[in-house]
């Protein structure tokens, strides 16, 4: 009979360990869990991970780790609340300023939940080519300064930011951990020290990028991530102070044209200074390029970049962080109407004018202005179509005549009341007889009707999702949640994806099967049976085919349960053993053909 080891899950015995009491000032959750680490010698890093987040791997992430809830509840709160955790010692706060408040909600119930799932991607940090790795930051300067005061060294939250590569308090160049990156101690807990630092992030020797532009970059990044978090930009006012802005420093023209070639050289001004940084090294430099990638933040108010391209475009504009949240502020606390551009005319008629490199729209926009100027007039003018040009005066708030030919104007009425509760496109179409272009066309040219309309239809998804979600737990006694994920996988991705708040708050309450280490399992009896299928199973492959080789994979296909067991294989020994015999080379005496070792399933 072979030994057992001890299957019981592993928890850390810290009865007779110092444990870390407090946060130190700035510091990450990640380097607070790496100080206990180290304080308990000889403990792995999934066993300081099990301890403190109930998982032997999730909540090591050193950026956006999840199973915050379980941290909380297992130190007792002592080191503040869920919320509060994420919000002071995790990057997540970077992320959320310029992105719906419903986004905030989702990604600190993903961190909260038991994993993050698609975040990153939801965070649109994926889609951009600045990284999504955060590679763990240091200052030499902090290092020693931390080790007087506090006698250990530790990760700055402020040194881990985007685009922060120099010290705020020391105007050093950080230095990048060589762990926790590129997969290197990927589970690992590590302080920041000399052996493990260098300087990775310069991509370039050659390049020297300016010290200055960065401390304001830097500068911008820290005040990014230090907003209250319920502070949330509008995307409106933002697009207003950005094109008042670019009137003033003339950028831009005061019908709202863009010179392309101004503003490309303003940007040019910040993306060459950061020349050199690894992170930075796919920002464009060419006229063109400057302005396909951050013409968007200027001209669609609706986007939302990654917070770098902001935080590029703002100190474009604006040279300095605290010039661009003053103005903002400015424009907050009052009436977006009362902001005029530089000729003294209200700033929100160009608002929504996105101004095509011609001109067109913003030339089309101040015909209408014109008394008497009939908007087919207008449209002819600049050579478009007239739904084509309703739909531009819809956008920019300007309401029009129109003469109803499919749509009488009581017609149109209750088609707009029925839209603004969220029906959809075909449904309206049939309910008033009518085409699904007429509604579209309707939904366009309609002052504030499109955004209406999506609003409702996104609290109809809602409901609906909720609905179905809470009828199917409702119908089934001890249901869990995986069970009905299975049952509403439509109603799951939606809620998942667009209310995930909700739906961890809602499955908190459902039934959770025990947690289980199957030290029931009689482990002996299913490494005696499997072993034995795999002797059997090799024999009678042999007798079919006396000069092939039997592979491991040929092996799982002939035994199904065998792949699922090869994870196992340090609790079965006999099976382990048999399957190194059949892997190895046999002599002309044995009776099996040899299995090429890594052929595995």
């Amino acid at each position: 009979m072979h030994a057992r080891p001890n299957r019981k899950s592993h928890e850390l015995d810290v009865g007779t360990a110092p444990e870390v009491e407090t946060w130190l000032p700035g510091e990450t959750l990640f380097s607070l869990v790496s100080r206990q680490h180290a304080l308990l010698v000889h403990a792995k890093p999934a066993d300081t991970c099990l301890h403190w987040f109930g998982h032997s791997r999730i909540g090591s992430a050193h950026d956006l780790p999840a199973r915050i809830a379980t941290f909380t509840e297992r130190t007792k709160g002592r080191f503040g609340s869920t919320s509060s955790v994420i919000y002071k010692h995790t990057l997540l706060p970077y992320y959320l300023p310029f992105r719906p408040a419903q986004d905030s909600a989702n990604a600190v119930a993903a961190m909260s939940s038991e994993s993050i799932g698609a975040l990153k991607a939801q965070l649109g940090i994926l889609a951009t080519r600045f990284g999504a790795a955060h590679p763990l930051k240091a200052c030499k300067c902090c290092i020693e300064q931390d080790e007087t005061n506090h006698h250990v060294a530790y990760w700055h939250v402020e040194h881990q930011l985007p685009g922060v590569w120099i010290c705020p308090w020391h105007s050093e160049m950080l230095l990048v951990a060589t762990v926790k990156w590129m997969g290197v101690e990927r589970f690992g807990w590590h302080l920041p020290t000399n052996s493990n630092l260098s300087l990775a992030a310069v991509v370039d020797p050659n390049l020297h990028p300016d010290e200055e532009t960065l401390q304001r970059l830097a500068n911008a990044s820290i005040n990014l991530w230090s907003l209250p978090a319920k502070f949330h930009f509008s995307s409106e006012r933002l697009f207003l102070l950005y094109r008042h802005e670019m009137m003033r420093t003339e950028l831009c023209s005061q019908s709202g044209r863009v010179n392309t070639s101004a503003f490309s050289d303003a940007i040019s001004k910040i993306t060459m200074a950061l020349s050199g940084i690894r992170e930075f090294s796919s920002l464009p430099h060419s006229p063109e390029k400057i302005s396909l990638a951050f013409g968007r933040l200027i001209s669609n108010p609706r986007s939302v970049p990654h917070p770098l391209r902001q935080l590029i475009v703002i100190l474009g504009l604006f040279g300095s962080w605290d010039s661009f949240f003053k103005q903002y502020r400015e424009i907050q606390s009052s009436s977006a109407r009362k902001i005029v551009n530089p000729n003294g005319e209200p700033l929100v008629a160009h608002l929504d004018s996105t101004a095509t490199d011609t001109g067109i729209r913003s030339q089309f926009i101040e015909m209408l202005k014109t008394p008497n100027r009939s908007i087919r007039a207008a449209a002819e003018s600049v050579g478009i179509t007239v739904s084509t040009g309703m739909a531009w005066a819809a956008a920019a708030n300007i309401t029009v005549r129109r003469r109803g030919k499919i749509l009488k104007p009581e017609r149109r009425l209750q088609l707009i009341r029925t839209l603004r509760r969220g029906v959809s496109k075909a449904a309206a179409a049939s309910a008033f007889g009518v085409s699904i272009q007429t509604v579209t066309t309707t939904l366009r040219t309609e002052v504030g009707l499109h955004e209406r309309w999506i609003q409702a239809r996104f609290k109809y998804a809602q409901k609906e999702a909720r609905r179905a979600w809470k009828r199917t737990a409702s119908g089934l006694p001890s249901v869990t949640a995986k069970a009905l994920r299975t049952l509403q996988p439509a109603a799951f991705a939606w809620l998942y994806r667009h209310d995930r708040a909700w739906l961890e708050s809602f499955s908190a309450s459902l039934h959770r099967v025990p947690r289980t280490n199957h030290a029931t399992l009689n482990w002996d009896k299913r490494d005696s049976k499997l072993s034995q299928a795999i002797h059997n199973a090799a024999l009678a492959w042999h007798e079919q085919h006396r000069m092939g080789y039997l592979t491991n994979a040929r092996l799982c296909q002939l035994i199904p349960e065998l792949k699922s067991r090869l994870s196992s294989l340090d609790q079965m020994p006999l099976t382990r053993t048999a399957l190194a015999q059949i892997s190895r080379k046999t002599t002309k005496n044995e009776e099996l053909r040899p299995s090429p070792l890594g052929n595995g399933c």
